[in-house]
């Protein structure tokens, strides 16, 4: 029995900042870059030991990047709207099938009253449905992205 041992290496950065050009308003950006990578790492693919000896990792993009817009006064109407861009991917360990990059757009609008804030949020608002995470399943069996979801909120501030 062959089991999943060997060699991987990560490297890379991650750069993030916040601009705020007036009260109550933020741009926020982010950026990274990695290089995933099997160093020394025999596993099972079809039966077969395979050497995946400087292959790219599976789901592991070397580009990404975000972006975001809020709107937070201490009262009254709040808002934001972000996106996430992931870059293309692998989708297999022998790097025959790559996955293209993808967005994902959330957005949240709500109304700041004096002791509570009341507020729907929307995430994956484009509905994308891509594989983010593999499964336990094996090769080729993945988690998708999860569907569009619209959530109501209210909380209470107690100070």
């Amino acid at each position: 029995m062959l089991r999943s041992i060997g060699e991987q290496r990560y490297k890379g950065i991650d750069v993030e900042g916040v601009v705020r050009p007036v009260r109550a308003w933020a741009v926020k950006g982010n950026v990274g870059w990695s290089d995933a990578r099997y160093r020394d790492f025999v596993t099972d693919v079809d039966g077969a030991p395979t050497q995946l000896a400087g292959n790219h990792q599976l789901l592991t993009p070397s580009v990404r990047a975000g972006a975001g817009v809020m709107y937070t006064p201490a009262r009254g109407w709040r808002g934001s709207l972000t996106t996430n861009w992931i870059g293309a991917h692998w989708l297999n360990s022998v790097n025959t099938f790559q996955a293209p990059g993808y967005a994902v757009v959330d957005g949240s609008l709500g109304y700041r009253f004096a002791r509570f804030t009341a507020a729907v949020l929307g995430s994956n608002l484009g509905d994308r449905r891509d594989a983010v995470q593999l499964s336990e399943l094996g090769e080729g069996q993945f988690y998708r992205l999860p569907a569009r979801g619209v959530d109501a909120t209210l909380t209470w501030h107690y100070k």
